[in-house]
């Protein structure tokens, strides 16, 4: 399409500039930091600056080279990009459109955007990722520990029950002993009647015969008291046992909500650094 001459009126733009205010007002119902112009083939005609994003642009003067405005004319076509601070001061998020009146281009209508939420959307973003990242390998510390200290819960539970063995084992030998004990004291006893019945001539056996008793006697004593300290360790062992299968269970349940967590968070880390690649894919456009 071809332009029209820049001396000539455009109907078209006479139009925008009588409704620009109001439908600018309804813009920033949306979008408070926006900033919009109105032009022709070679300067601005109307200006409308932003809440706090506003361009050091003065009516009837002409474009700024590089401005979005001037493109537009130029290349007869929409335009959207990011624009650097050459133009006016500040980087902003640019775009437009350009105005045909009877197929020709007779102005453009631009609206430039600011890019302060974009940029604390991905300082926020970039933010929760980092703090995720830094919970989910506190949370993978946690859960290594967590399964070592399982692991070693599980090795002192398997020392327990070899000690409950030898425990038992050693009850039974004691158990023997003391039996043992009994028939020598029988034993002992016998040989005092048979040497009672020889008379003078059985007193040096009696004699053994005695220190044999006592040694029974001092045998089963020794032997009711290793079974009281076995009984003793058998019950400590045996509440030690609850207690590391309480540990167990604890153990057992806090890993797997370890691990649920770190699911969780590593879900939440994904989605953090999908907002931080989206925060900077809006920032190029």
């Amino acid at each position: 399409m071809d332009q029209m001459n820049s001396h000539q009126k455009s109907d078209i733009i006479s139009h925008l500039l009588a409704t620009a205010p109001i439908w600018f007002q309804m813009i920033c119902l949306f979008e408070e930091d926006v900033t919009m112009g109105i032009t022709d083939m070679e300067k601005f005609v109307a200006y409308f600056p932003g809440h706090s994003l506003k361009f050091p642009i003065v009516v009837n003067e002409a474009f700024k080279q590089g401005s979005v405005a001037k493109e537009i004319i130029e290349n007869k076509k929409e335009k959207f990009n990011i624009v650097d601070q050459s133009v006016y001061g500040v980087v902003y998020c640019g775009g437009g459109i350009p105005i045909f009146e009877n197929g020709y281009i007779v102005g453009s209508i631009v609206f430039g955007v600011s890019l302060n939420k974009q940029k604390r959307l991905m300082n926020i973003a970039e933010h929760l990722f980092a703090l995720v990242q830094q919970t989910n390998a506190n949370s993978t510390a946690i859960m290594r520990t967590s399964k070592v200290l399982f692991e070693k819960n599980e090795v002192i539970f398997e020392y327990m029950n070899n000690l409950q063995e030898q425990i038992n084992r050693t009850s039974s030998i004691v158990s023997t002993i003391a039996g043992i004990s009994t028939q020598t004291k029988i034993l002992g006893l016998n040989a005092l009647i048979e040497a009672a019945h020889i008379g003078q001539q059985g007193r040096g056996f009696s004699v053994v015969a005695k220190e044999i008793q006592k040694l029974a006697d001092d045998s089963k004593e020794s032997s009711r008291h290793i079974e009281s300290i076995l009984n003793d360790l058998t019950n400590e062992t045996v509440n030690l046992r609850k207690l590391f299968e309480g540990s167990k269970h604890l153990f057992h349940n806090q890993f797997e909500q370890i691990s649920e967590i770190s699911l969780a968070i590593e879900t939440i880390s994904t989605e953090a650094q999908h907002l931080v690649t989206v925060s900077e894919i809006s920032q190029k456009r």
